[in-house]
């Protein structure tokens, strides 16, 4: 394959995204793909394979941005298409301008896109002195998924951690949790301490010298130690930070740190003579470097920050500090001074618990996440678009962005003024049902099968169920099936959570669930009077929107309460899809058809809990018997998002017991 790779930040391998990149990028190769990178680094000018692009002037934030060790990626459009043009998947490193502009290259050349996820929202917004902001940290969030992640076929994620945290905080995605991986250089060796280090105990901190990294805390920690004077700090990376923390050094601690970039071969001796590894950042995505460390063995104190993947690698109590606490750290890094066998012990554990982390078998997965973004693309190809879940009882895919507002004991459900009455049959009759009947009608080809069913019941009140495949057409969909019955339907609270619209939603018969007990009663009464007045009640219990899902979804029972209460008949409607043409040319959305079942009535001899699990039975059966005889086109195809490699999955499990 072709494989182009696109890094907003490349350079020394002084960071994790990029030692996360240069890994993938010397492993595709290895494997005889043909890899394209595009970078900012201008020392990479004329090498094979670089396709370099400028670097932003920042005027006076260039020395800010020099500090950190790294240059910022200007988009060349001419560079950026000669780089994807003929690719066959093009992956992106960060959610930047770069990478921005790649990805609407990509899109437009119809080219599988994948991106990795290195970037923290605290690693933004610690620049902007907002590290700690939980609005910052959303809006970062949200405009890393609006510009980037939300076109990918496939996302990679180097942690279950920031996996979970992500689709927490935004929604679910095609995740594939792989860890990058520690190069197989990274092994235990004999290597001798440096005499100038003769009979000190030498603790190793590698990362960048900023905010979020919390060195200052190590510092603190060395210098509240009973074996301070014994202890040689090593701080290996490069940053802005760098000269405070030389200061702070100098005012507390007897042997002052060394501070200075390690080329790779450096860092695995110092690794391997290092007695301690302290790892106190509070935010990290996975932390390659600690990786490093106990893939060669080295025994690691970690802070237990929730905003860190890199805690799940404690082992032990004592491989775990409270974060930010100096007096914690302390305490352990004494511990292991003071107990060399158990420093051994806990040393030969982290051997065999690196094994997790085999370099070539997370690039394998790296390559398979390659081949499933082509295959994506391809069905995409034949009109059939893929979507990704992680619940089906909870993931909601009808792309409204309401703020809810939840009815409570003052909302009226009733609306007893002749005015409003008369108002609702207007617009109930004369407005919204053409429109609706034109837009099923036109829209979807609405076509309504077995109606016959409703005809005893034309006087009574009864119940309507079916799957929440559309947003429009569900809503209006009911007042046809019972037609010429006025027809009510039990909605989300979102549906009058929009000023203005609440009256006319409730006129057009939406009954909201409300958020309090109150409210639930004065719900209830007003079904129930609905009931008595021979109206028909409309129920999705599926209760979120699935577009164009062709299954039935699992739901529970507690809306069948309703007619095991009322004693009221229930009926199910699924509504199924076949593929349509017009005489003039291909239609592309498939045409909807609705097959309706019943009835199905309460059991009088169950109790109300058996009744109404019995009542979801029936019509949970006879639904999926209709969807999957009378489905002939699969328009939107609906995959679970769980391709966790073997590997990870294993670890996460290993985790949480």
């Amino acid at each position: 394959m072709i494989i182009t790779i696109v890094c907003d930040v490349l350079g020394k391998e002084n960071n994790g995204t990029t030692i996360a990149a240069m890994n993938l990028i010397r492993s595709l190769k290895d494997k005889g793909h043909e890899v394209r990178v595009v970078c900012p680094d201008q020392d990479r000018k004329n090498s094979p394979g670089f396709f370099v692009v400028p670097v932003y002037n920042l005027g006076i934030l260039n020395r800010y941005v020099a500090k950190n060790g790294v240059v910022l990626a200007k988009p060349d459009h001419r560079i950026l298409l000669s780089a994807i043009k003929d690719a066959d998947v093009v992956h992106l490193m960060t959610p930047f301008a770069l990478s921005i502009a790649a990805r609407k290259i990509a899109k437009k050349l119809n080219i599988p896109l994948t991106a990795g996820f290195h970037c923290q929202a605290e690693n933004f917004t610690n620049h902007l002195f907002m590290m700690n902001c939980r609005l910052a940290n959303l809006i970062a969030y949200k405009t890393f998924y609006h510009n980037i992640y939300r076109y990918c076929d496939c996302i990679h994620y180097p942690s279950q951690f920031i996996c979970d945290l992500f689709e927490k905080t935004i929604r679910p995605t095609n995740h594939y949790v792989i860890s990058n991986g520690v190069n197989t250089c990274f092994k235990q060796l004999q290597i001798k301490k440096p005499t100038e280090y003769d009979g000190r105990f030498v603790i190793l901190f590698t990362g960048r010298y900023s905010k979020e990294k919390s060195h200052r805390v190590l510092i603190e920690a060395v210098s509240k130690s009973k074996y301070n004077n014994q202890i040689q700090l090593i701080f290996a990376g490069e940053g802005p930070l760098k000269t405070q923390l030389i200061e702070q050094s100098h005012k507390s601690l007897k042997h002052q740190p060394i501070f200075r970039f390690f080329t790779r071969s450096e860092l695995i001796d110092v690794i391997n003579y290092a007695d301690l590894y302290v790892h106190p950042a509070e935010i990290e995505i996975e932390a390659i470097a600690c990786l490093e460390a106990i893939t060669c063995g080295l025994v690691p104190v970690i802070a237990d920050s929730i905003r860190s993947a890199t805690r799940n690698f404690a082992l032990e109590k004592n491989n775990l500090f409270r974060t930010n606490d100096s007096s914690d750290l302390a305490s352990k890094i004494d511990f292991w001074i003071e107990h060399p066998q158990e420093r051994s012990q806990c040393s030969k554990q982290y051997l065999g618990y690196s094994s997790h982390f085999d370099h070539d078998y997370c690039m394998n997965q790296m390559e398979k996440m390659f081949f499933d973004a082509v295959e994506l693309v391809r069905q995409r190809g034949l009109n059939r678009r893929v979507v990704f879940f992680n619940d089906e009882l909870h993931d909601d895919f009808a792309g409204t962005h309401i703020q809810t507002v939840k009815p409570d004991s003052s909302f009226q459900y009733t609306k007893k003024g002749f005015m409003w009455r008369m108002a609702s049959f207007f617009l109930y009759r004369f407005i919204a049902t053409p429109i609706g009947f034109g837009t099923c009608s036109l829209g979807y080809g609405m076509r309504i099968k077995n109606k016959k069913v409703l005809r005893p019941y034309r006087k009574n009140g009864y119940f309507l169920y079916g799957n929440h495949t559309q947003t429009a057409f569900d809503a209006f969909l009911p007042t046809f099936i019972a037609f010429p019955k006025k027809t009510y339907i039990l909605a989300n609270p979102d549906a009058v959570s929009i000023r203005g619209l609440r009256q006319i939603v409730q006129m057009l018969g939406a009954i909201p669930v409300p958020g309090t007990i109150g409210g639930m009663k004065n719900m209830v009464e007003a079904m129930e009077k609905t009931n008595q007045d021979g109206k028909c009640i409309a129920i999705y219990p599926e209760a979120h929107i699935w577009p164009y899902y062709t299954g039935i979804r699992p739901f529970p029972a507690n809306s069948f309460a309703f007619p095991v209460k009322f004693g009221s008949p229930c009926f199910s409607f699924t509504s199924t899809y076949q593929e349509r043409k017009s005489p003039l040319r291909r239609v592309k959305k498939p045409r909807i058809t609705v097959y309706i079942d019943g009835p199905f009535f309460p059991k009088a001899n169950l109790d109300k809990n058996q009744a109404k699990n019995h009542l979801r039975d029936e019509i949970y059966i006879s639904m999926c018997k209709n969807a999957e005889k009378y489905n002939e086109f699969q328009y939107v195809e609906y995959r679970k998002a769980d391709v966790v490699s073997d590997q990870n999955a294993q670890f996460v499990q290993e985790q949480a017991s």
